[in-house]
């Protein structure tokens, strides 16, 4: 039965393998570098909480996928919103939490997805040996059953499931003070191990292939502007602040969300 094409962005490996990998925010190439093609159907990165309705799709339109493996770092909680979307299914409003404004999902198509996969959680975990060891446990899949819960491979602590998210709809606005989003694309900003990160998505939350690592706003804001990633001035602007407020997070310390205020500590009277 012939299924759907994936997206160009999407790693293909061995079509007979009932696994798919989902990377989050960590390079493929770094996790395909230690596991053998043969484990994995296809691999691909998860940046904004938008793209899980291209995931949802996605693995819908290929029924062989019977486990996904969710690994990488979790900078902007995708993972988390993944994995709870999989043990819990959609809550009573319909749409995706955190995401502003509200992604709807269809609750038919989400429960189609938990039944046919089973998510085997290893968020954090970037170590292709041991992700390959966790794909080796997996027990083969019996198609005349339902897909079971979330795993989480014997001695493996995934990351914890408050972990902030961040929403990909940037508010760079036209005259009349509507949001208007830039044709290009957008951006998610993230702050951890001494860096900045930026991931550049689609305007739907699909990634580009685009991704800046840099500790100053400025770096990264030329980079960008180089690689002609933005075609409004005010999304260029907005960048610019949020980049600036990501630089100064990181040289103070601070916990760093995109779109939201840094928590400064209170001025000394």
């Amino acid at each position: 039965m012939a299924t759907a094409p994936l997206p160009p962005e999407v790693t293909l490996g061995n079509p007979h393998s009932p696994v798919g990998l989902v990377t989050l925010w960590t390079p493929q190439e770094r996790i395909l570098a230690g596991v053998p093609r043969e484990l994995y159907a296809a691999c691909g990165n998860l940046y904004s909480l938008w793209g899980i309705r291209l995931l949802l799709d996605n693995v819908l339109a290929h029924p062989t996928l019977r486990y996904l493996v969710v690994c990488g770092v979790d900078y902007t909680g995708t993972g988390r919103a993944l994995v709870a979307l999989a043990a819990e299914g959609l809550p009573p409003t319909g749409t995706l939490p955190g995401t502003d404004p509200p992604l709807a999902l269809d609750a038919a198509a989400v429960e189609r997805f938990r039944r046919q996969v089973t998510v085997v959680d290893l968020r954090g975990c970037t170590d292709p040996a041991r992700i390959a060891a966790a794909i080796h446990a997996l027990p083969p899949p019996d198609a005349s059953a339902a897909a079971g819960p979330v795993l989480v491979p014997e001695g493996w602590a995934p990351a914890a499931l408050d972990a902030p998210t961040t929403s990909p709809a940037e508010p760079a606005s036209s005259g009349g003070g509507r949001w208007a989003p830039d044709p290009l694309g957008n951006f998610l900003i993230a702050v951890a191990h001494d860096q900045i990160v930026v991931a550049h998505t689609t305007t739907t939350g699909g990634p580009t292939g685009h991704r800046f690592v840099g500790r100053t706003a400025a770096e990264l804001y030329r980079a960008i502007l180089a690689a002609g990633l933005v075609s409004r001035l005010d999304h260029a602007a907005y960048l610019g602040a949020e980049l600036a407020y990501a630089e100064v997070a990181l040289r103070l310390g601070l916990p760093y969300r995109q779109d939201r205020p840094l928590p400064l500590p209170a001025r000394e009277r």
